[in-house]
């Protein structure tokens, strides 16, 4: 009787287990080692969290498919004892990261032994999959438990997915820490050994990040400790034109001062510092970069497109006066043959038109399309733009006829 009790335990034992490895299977897409683990390891009695630990801890690599042979295997119990207590230890590990419990965080990691120390460091929290012990101290702004962990050997350069621009980038801890605004946890971290110079696999680095936070006490720090004032993401946008475009002066000033390249293009050849203040609007910048740096206000990009043309597209009469006062072309043209005045009527821009023309610029420049800017004029259906053109022609008019009139009492003499 006892015989048929233990064989019917055993069929139960082993169906379910079978019902785990196949869930694993299903609900997790587990492939590999993983897979290959679960089928040895899926004790009914062990837990999802006590599985993927003792997988961790022992580093199986089997084939994918090998489980059919091991089918015996499949029900064979966990070691007696040990998966439960280092499951244990491991929601202590993460309970106490949490809580930012340093005294009875380090109590606990002296316990333990170098594997299982290297383990819980590298494997993520049991109850969120995409979380690891350094990266949730930096989230929660637990620094002396950051700074445990780096002591106690965690990869200061262990990666997790983030998503920026709708994109899923993988991104360090150093790079959490800047995106967070978290200027201890950042120092922490490089004291550690950080990379300042690596942020995540589309190259869009600390420094970059900080800039676009407007961070000034950490783009200090970053810069300080060696980061790459010309190194830009994988597009070539620069530090400088990150903080040019938003107008954050002393930002502009500090990396400048550090030897960010003020003629620097990014990878496309349509941007450079400059162009990107005149083009937001960033009149101080403009100022700066100018008189202080010698930026070039004729500089072009690929397509022809110059500051005082992103001036006139943004309709910033200011920036437009003060880059044709220090040497701005007025009639310069872009690869379409279009000139300042004809953006500044294309984009309606009315009172830049306005002085543009008064200044002289050239209204009978003609586009590769083959209009003038009293042809966009007539197309912007704007009374007044049209006006200015109409009061523009009937002055050069009145002056054709003052001229003629000049003329001929020098011909009757």
């Amino acid at each position: 009787m006892e015989g048929k009790v233990s064989t019917a335990e055993d069929r139960r034992t082993k169906m379910k287990a079978e019902n785990q490895k196949m869930f694993f299977v299903e609900m997790f897409g587990i492939k590999g080692r993983a897979f290959s683990f679960c089928c040895h390891f899926s004790s009914p009695l062990s837990s999802f969290p006590s599985i993927i630990s003792l997988h961790i801890r022992r580093q199986i690599v089997l084939p994918t498919f090998s489980f059919t042979p091991m089918a015996d295997d499949v029900a064979a119990p966990a070691p007696s004892g040990a998966v439960d207590d280092f499951a244990q230890r491991t929601s202590q590990f993460f309970e106490f990261v949490h809580g930012g419990n340093t005294d009875r965080l380090r109590a606990l990691i002296d316990s333990l032994s170098a594997d299982e120390l290297n383990t819980l460091l590298q494997m993520n929290d049991p109850r969120n999959e995409q979380q690891f012990a350094l990266l949730i101290a930096i989230m929660k702004g637990h620094t002396e438990i950051a700074a445990l962990l780096l002591e106690k050997g965690a990869n200061v350069h262990q990666t997790t997915v983030r998503q920026v621009n709708h994109v899923n980038l993988a991104v360090t801890p150093l790079w959490v820490a800047v995106n967070m605004r978290q200027l201890e946890m950042c120092r922490v971290l490089i004291a550690h050994g950080a990379n300042v110079d690596l942020g995540s696999d589309s190259s869009l680095t600390p420094l970059l990040l900080a800039c676009d936070k407007g961070s000034t006490p950490i783009v200090t720090l970053l810069v300080e400790n060696g980061a790459n004032v010309n190194l830009g993401d994988s597009e070539g946008m620069m530090p400088l034109m990150i903080v040019c475009r938003a107008g954050r002066i002393e930002l502009v000033r500090f990396l400048l001062s550090h030897g960010a390249n003020v003629e620097q293009m990014d990878n496309s050849g349509m941007r450079f510092a400059l162009l990107y203040a005149a083009s937001k609007g960033q009149l101080e910048v403009c100022r700066l970069l100018v008189d202080e740096w010698a930026a070039d206000v004729n500089q072009q990009a690929v397509d022809g497109i110059t500051p005082l043309m992103g001036a006139c597209i943004r309709g910033r009469l200011d920036i437009t006066i003060f880059l044709i006062e220090h040497g701005a072309h007025i009639d310069q043209a872009d690869m379409d043959g279009y000139n300042a005045l004809m953006w500044a009527v294309k984009q309606r821009k009315t009172e830049v038109a306005r002085h543009l023309l008064a200044i002289g610029a050239n209204a009978d420049q003609v586009g590769i399309d083959g209009k003038r800017a009293r042809d966009l004029a007539r197309e912007s259906r704007r009374a007044e733009m049209i006006d200015l053109f109409r009061t523009t022609a009937n002055n050069e008019q009145r002056e054709d006829g003052n001229a003629q009139q000049d003329e001929q009492p020098q011909q009757q003499q």
